[in-house]
């Protein structure tokens, strides 16, 4: 990641399921539990580096069809603090 060159990605859980639904009886999932941490210190999606700090936790969400092969990957994070300030103040 140009834009965070002192990126970092700790996983603090990793848990397997099975999925019972209509459409995939036999489904299987990989939840993986993460943290990132880095500065903006480069360029990201033509924004100039800001030089702050950020951090935030996410969940990836990988699906696997039945030859074990990952067919869909779903991502959830948090907002980071300077995203909760940005729209903090956006609302006012």
């Amino acid at each position: 990641m140009a834009g965070y060159p002192d990126c970092h990605f700790d996983i603090k859980a990793i848990g397997a399921a099975e999925e019972l639904d209509e459409l995939q009886s036999d489904a299987k999932s990989v939840i993986v539990h993460w943290h990132f941490r880095g500065t903006n210190l480069g360029e990201l999606w033509d924004a100039p580096a800001t030089g702050r700090h950020t951090e935030y936790s996410g969940v990836h969400i990988l699906h696997f069809d039945e030859q074990d092969q990952i067919n869909h990957v779903e991502c959830y994070r948090q907002p980071s603090e300077e995203e909760r300030r940005q729209l903090f103040f956006e609302w006012d």
